[in-house]
């Protein structure tokens, strides 16, 4: 989607995995009601010969989801960096067991050991999970849970992309790990983290038109060539049909299996084009659009065949903008100086040229001043009159003008900031308090 500063995808996912989790300390369940028919009794041994368990479980999910995922494709389309957030809504099917029993059937002989410490649960625990703990349900159960997540990627090449995502899932409910919590707002969450490798797939296109055959000057011999047909794919733009808000676009195709570049034909809206660069198997070429409808040709021959690829780039001219002026130099209006020079400096947007800005000194107009239409900085040096020295700039398009000013107050060296400020005698001590003044 280039051009655009957000695109969407909707995809379907399915996730299947095990989610795991082991306490690090004792439980204690001194005076716990267990209603569990499944596990209430092992509970109940644990209750009765030591007061407390280690509580572990392993939960197994099945999940088929949709998701909606937005990226920011004016970054990925300048950079290549991708960041995108997505979510979705799902089914997703769980299965919970526990690590309750050692590989006898018994119980964890948590006496023996008397390491009670993390590591010590750890080499107790014999990783297991063999005992159900879904409240007597054998059975999967489903539930329709959302999820949200974050992704950043990097698009390496037009249809190859890496990357990194993470998911949190809202299960809706209180019973993901086997442990009902008696608070308010019950409901487990978990969460899901990936790296990628993303290839995108689409399918041939060809023209119906037969193009002429165009030579150049210097022709460019490829050095093998295989018996075969040539390929054609036109790389960038990576879709049919692209809208593009620059006049100017970076056409890129792999040619393979042709002898020289005599043996390429670029057109553009029909016209064939000569001046186009190529090496290393492409194509390229900085096109200039017009507006609307750019249609891109370019077809591969050889003894054995031909190949063909065509793209359409829709160039849509931005709408005209009114123009903005700010002045950068001097930053305070009005600003005192007493040097006989000064070097204004102001930021002009969206003029098409020099001759669409008015500079003016004290109501009088000014042509020696420079502006980049690259970096949009207007420079101007003036030489300054004694006393108010007003400056004005104003910028006119099509669409609407602004006008900016600032005043810079020029003084000789000795004279004073104010000249009316008042002046008054010194103070002479009076004879009879010499620390008070008369």
């Amino acid at each position: 989607n280039y051009g655009k500063k957000v695109s969407f995808d909707i995809r379907g996912r399915f996730l299947a995995g095990d989610w795991t989790g082991l306490n690090r300390k004792t439980t204690d369940i001194k005076g716990v009601e267990y209603d569990n028919s499944v596990y209430a009794s092992i509970y109940h041994d644990y209750q009765q010969q030591y007061g407390y368990v280690v509580e572990n479980f392993q939960t197994r999910i099945n999940r088929l989801s949709l998701e909606l995922v937005i990226h920011v494709n004016a970054l990925r389309e300048s950079t290549g960096i991708d960041p995108y957030i997505f979510g979705g809504i799902g089914y997703t099917w769980t299965k919970t067991h526990g690590s309750l029993l050692d590989t006898l059937g018994q119980m964890y002989a948590y006496d023996d050991t008397k390491d009670y410490s993390a590591i010590g649960i750890s080499n107790l625990v014999n990783g297991k999970y063999d005992t159900e703990l879904d409240y007597g349900d054998p059975d999967f159960k489903a539930h329709l849970m959302p999820s949200i997540g974050i992704g950043l990627g990097y698009q390496v090449a037009p249809r190859f992309s890496i990357g990194v995502e993470h998911k949190t899932t809202f299960t809706q409910w209180d019973e993901f790990d086997a442990k009902v919590l008696d608070s308010k707002y019950p409901q487990d969450i978990y969460h899901y983290t990936s790296c990628y490798f993303r290839f995108q797939i689409r399918s041939k296109r060809y023209d119906d038109d037969e193009p002429t055959h165009s030579t150049t000057d210097k022709p460019v011999y490829m050095e093998t060539v295989r018996n075969q047909p040539p390929f054609v794919d036109i790389t960038n733009p990576g879709q049919y049909r692209t809208v593009v808000k620059k006049p100017q676009f970076p056409l890129k195709a792999l040619v393979k299996d042709v002898r020289s570049n005599q043996n390429v034909v670029l057109k553009h809206n029909g016209i064939a084009l000569t001046d186009f660069a190529f090496g290393n198997q492409f194509v390229t070429r900085n096109m200039n659009l017009v507006e609307g409808e750019n249609k891109i040709y370019i077809q591969g021959l050889n003894e054995f065949g031909k190949a063909q690829d065509s793209v359409i780039i829709i160039y849509e001219k931005p709408e005209a903008l009114p123009p903005v002026v700010k002045i950068t130099a001097p930053v305070r209006n009005p600003m005192s100086t007493t040097a006989s020079a000064y070097v204004i400096q102001a930021r002009v947007e969206n003029v098409e040229s020099k001759n669409q800005i008015i500079f003016n000194l004290n109501g009088q107009s000014l042509t020696k001043f420079s502006y980049n239409m690259n970096t949009k900085m207007l420079k101007a040096t003036i030489n300054l009159s004694n006393g108010n020295n007003v400056v004005t700039i104003t910028a006119t398009n099509k669409v609407g003008v602004d006008s900016k000013n600032t005043t810079i107050i020029h003084r000789k060296p000795n004279q004073p900031a104010n000249p009316r400020t008042p002046t008054f005698p010194p103070r002479t001590p009076n004879p009879t308090n010499p620390r008070t003044p008369r």
